[in-house]
């Protein structure tokens, strides 16, 4: 049966579609848009190698399914993460950028308002308002999961995409941007909401330390309860940055959750020097995009979600076709 390639205009995604449905409509099994089919004058004269590239690089999404491969063998300098990162996020900064900025805007209202506005009333009423806070946490995490989920597929399908593509309209773009697959969000929300308990049980348990080395009248209790409280502070969460950092964008594949992890401390233990810088570039991306009281969030999750992305593709070896097209 004679067939012809087919970019997706929204996804991008190198379809193989049968002679026959050239001028009828279609619909690409990856993003679910639908398409007039339409086969490109001359496409058979065109360089096999590249259409051979295209033809495979999108028949099987990360999302779809969980490449086994051994990362003990993938060697990948950290400078072709940082590097490959920049050049995904300036070659696909429009269906990045834009899509990010109104989940911004959605944050920046749901979540930055209201904490300021509670801060202000904390000066008046401390105890309300700390209550007020609580009974609002579950929406401040719902959305910084939500936020997240958009990220991770927005990056993830700019991997998948084509620089050779048809530009996609702005309302298309939004329209299938801001609304991730729920089998995605309750992954990602399952790993954030677990980090978000170990970082209040560290913050908890560094505040008393800290609290009880100030009470004591020994000095080298004292600086015992300092040390401690700086290792759960700082070098725990590095350290447990350092070998988990796949687990987010490993929510991208069809591993269950228990698997999900293990696969994480293997890729991580196997590049981990790469692994450490990383989830340290990471760590200090979100800590500055939270010092600018949470706006600075908007520009640094999608820089630090395409690092992790990235650097999770390079070193497990899946393709990212935009820069092998480059």
């Amino acid at each position: 049966m004679e067939t012809f390639l087919q970019t997706c205009p929204n996804c991008q995604a190198t379809l193989e579609l049968p002679l026959e449905a050239s001028g009828k409509r279609s619909s690409c099994p990856g993003c679910q848009i639908e398409f007039t089919a339409e086969t490109v004058a001359g496409s058979s004269h065109q360089d096999p190698d590249r259409l051979d590239r295209l033809s495979d690089a999108n028949v099987q999404s990360p999302m779809q399914e969980s490449l086994e491969i051994d990362v003990a063998n993938q060697r990948v300098s950290i400078e072709s993460i940082f590097v490959g990162a920049q050049i995904l996020l300036a070659s696909c900064r429009r269906q990045i950028f834009v899509p990010s900025f109104c989940v911004g805007i959605i944050f920046v209202a749901t979540v930055i308002s209201p904490l300021i506005a509670l801060n202000m009333f904390s000066r008046v009423n401390f105890n309300l308002a700390l209550i007020l806070a609580a009974a609002l946490s579950p929406l401040f995490i719902a959305v910084a999961c939500y936020g997240m989920t958009v990220a991770l597929q927005l990056i993830n399908r700019a991997c998948d995409s084509s620089i050779l593509g048809p530009q996609v309209d702005l309302v298309t773009l939004l329209k299938t941007s801001m609304k991730p697959s729920w089998r995605l969000l309750a992954r990602v929300s399952l790993v954030m909401i677990v980090a978000f308990c170990f970082m209040a049980a560290l913050i908890v348990a560094t505040g008393l330390m800290i609290r009880s080395a100030s009470s004591i009248g020994k000095i080298e209790t004292a600086l015992l309860l300092y040390a401690l409280a700086f290792m759960l502070s700082v070098i725990a969460p590095i350290t447990i940055a350092t070998f988990l950092w796949p687990t987010l964008p490993l929510c991208l594949t069809s591993l269950g959750m228990g698997k999900l992890v293990h696969r994480s401390v293997k890729l991580a233990a196997a590049h981990l020097f790469n692994s450490f810088l990383i989830a340290t570039a990471v760590s200090i991306l979100f800590g500055f995009g939270i010092s600018l009281l949470g706006l600075g969030l908007i520009v640094a999750t999608p820089i630090a979600v395409s690092i992790l992305v990235v650097g999770w593709r390079r070193t497990s070896g899946h393709p990212i076709h935009v820069l092998d097209e480059l």
